[in-house]
């Protein structure tokens, strides 16, 4: 059917309802994963970042490995940072974390 003013063709309409677009969620990351940049023989700290990077795996099931009676366990923690508040950061020795990735071949 159309419509006509004054002999004037006028197309119909068709509204189309407005849908607001859906925000886009931000990835949540409690860490995000680096390369440990210094040497594995030299002294420094390997972080749960750094086994994130290494094991590719998210910061939760970092800490689900650290739990004990886990399949392929990481080692234990090597010290603690008290600096963040009441939030302890775990670190490693390097050359700890170095014979964990090479019993697993993963370097």
């Amino acid at each position: 059917m159309s419509v006509t003013i004054k002999g004037k063709f006028i197309p119909k309409m068709i509204a189309t309802p407005f849908v607001p677009a859906k925000p886009i969620k931000k990835k949540s990351t409690h860490v995000i994963e680096q390369c440990y940049l210094g040497s594995f023989t030299e002294p420094g700290k390997f972080r749960v970042a750094n086994w994130m990077y290494y094991l590719d795996l998210s910061h939760s099931a970092v800490r689900e490995r650290m739990r004990p009676y886990s399949r392929r366990r990481i080692p234990p923690p090597d010290g603690k940072d008290w600096s963040v508040g009441k939030k302890t950061k775990e670190w490693w020795h390097p050359a700890t974390a170095f014979e964990y990735l090479k019993k697993y071949n993963l370097i």
